[in-house]
């Protein structure tokens, strides 16, 4: 049974996750050439990097097919979203016939087929044709500091290959760029990485820049964020995540997504307990309320982590707990076999997207199936917004003796 609150790590390099978001920076200079930028960055540390593979082919595919449907015959400079990023290009002197965007040149590329590099570079190239928006993937062990978004003064290093060679440029004078401590890493905002921090076969630990502007706004931002959590979350399960979204009005420390552990076990049955008393006063029978005891939720907890019989991830802020998820499979054979199992999320963070990341955390994408309480509205609305629908099926759930009606999204 799924809940009804409704509503995105480990260290490398020297850096904890969180530490290290919260020193990654826009220039002011920046900004004042686009007010309306924001950038989303997500951190995963536990990738299975390798070469690409049927799951990253069916990502490729699948994206493929959506952005030719939103081209619609049109070519890339059709769209608005391509329009706006060749507008910022040329607010720093770029020329974006000859140095496009990046999500300008995979779209070009949509005819003959978008390439085939990697598991991990094929899952962000996926998602930014499907969303319309420029995406970059590093290795954060190759990080030198934490990344700031500046204008170049012009003798930063940058690494790239020439002539086959290894060879060291020079961004231009006001050319904005991604740099860390050692020297850009990103020339002209999303034009062309270096090859110091380039995604390689060893890669466990990755950062990811996500641009938008305001035709893609903050929530497309968000929600192609989600859907690269996902992604990459169903090719390495065990991958921690952790976000941070700042510029135009974004300047906090975001969520952090991890797989639960055995010493997780006590935290995530006293959430649980708390979120039941707090959501489900006035629908669950008080008796049920005042009889359940953590000690009781910890025991099952404790079950379905160590049988494996559920998948759990958790969400937390500064390091506190903030939402749990619970997902597997279950004998269905008149529904997906894949089941959200539960979801919860505190009272504080209802509506601000930590919900929808779990969400997508669990299921990415995948055909599925959840168990939620008939007199629970709010909880059905937001099912119904990410893609489920109710079959008509319902049962009576033994614990409260409530009635509860199956959603389904195929």
């Amino acid at each position: 049974m799924t809940s009804g609150n409704p509503d995105a790590g480990q260290e490398t390099a020297g850096y904890g996750a969180q530490q290290w978001l919260a020193q990654v920076a826009i220039s002011p200079a920046v900004l004042e050439l686009r007010p309306d930028y924001s950038a989303l960055l997500i951190l995963a540390d536990g990738l299975r990097a390798g070469l690409s593979d049927p799951a990253s082919e069916a990502l490729l595919h699948d994206a493929e097919a959506r952005a030719r449907g939103k081209l619609a015959g049109r070519p890339p400079e059709g769209l608005d979203h391509i329009q706006e990023w060749r507008e910022a290009y040329r607010s720093f002197g770029a020329k974006p016939q000859r140095t496009r965007p990046s999500v300008e040149a995979l779209l070009r590329r949509l005819e003959g087929g978008l390439p085939r590099v990697d598991r991990i570079t094929d899952a962000y190239n996926a998602v930014s044709v499907a969303h319309l928006l420029p995406i970059g993937g590093e290795d954060r062990a190759s990080y030198a500091g934490p990344a700031r978004l500046v204008r170049a003064k012009g003798d930063e290093l940058f690494d790239t290959i020439s002539d086959g060679a290894a060879a060291v440029e020079h961004p231009d004078p006001g050319e904005v760029v991604w740099r860390d401590d050692a020297g850009v890493t990103c020339r002209r905002w999303n034009w062309r990485q270096c090859t110091r921090t380039r995604i390689t076969p060893a890669t466990s630990s990755a950062v990811f820049i996500l641009d938008g502007l305001s035709t893609l706004g903050p929530d497309g931002l968000r929600a192609a964020g989600r859907e690269l959590i996902g992604a990459l979350a169903q090719m390495s399960p065990d991958t921690r995540f952790a976000s941070r979204q700042l510029g135009s009005g974004h300047n906090s420390p975001g969520v952090q997504l991890r797989p639960a552990r055995p010493s997780d076990i006590r935290s995530i049955a006293e959430f649980q307990t708390d979120c039941w008393r707090e959501a489900y006063r006035s629908l669950v029978p008080p008796a049920y309320l005042d009889r359940v005891s953590v000690e009781d939720r910890e025991a099952r907890w404790h079950d379905r982590l160590l049988s494996g019989a559920r998948q759990i991830a958790l969400a937390e802020v500064d390091g506190a707990l903030v939402g749990v998820v619970s997902w597997g499979y279950s004998d269905t054979p008149d529904a997906p076999a894949l089941e959200l199992m539960s979801l919860y999320v505190a009272a504080e963070h209802r509506g601000t997207g930590v919900a929808a990341a779990l969400i997508e955390r669990a299921l990415g994408k995948a055909p599925a199936h959840l168990w939620v309480f008939e007199d629970n509205p709010r909880a059905q609305a937001f099912y119904l917004r990410h893609g489920f629908r109710s079959d008509g099926h319902r049962k009576v759930d033994p614990d409260t003796g409530l009635w509860e009606m199956r959603f389904i999204r195929r």
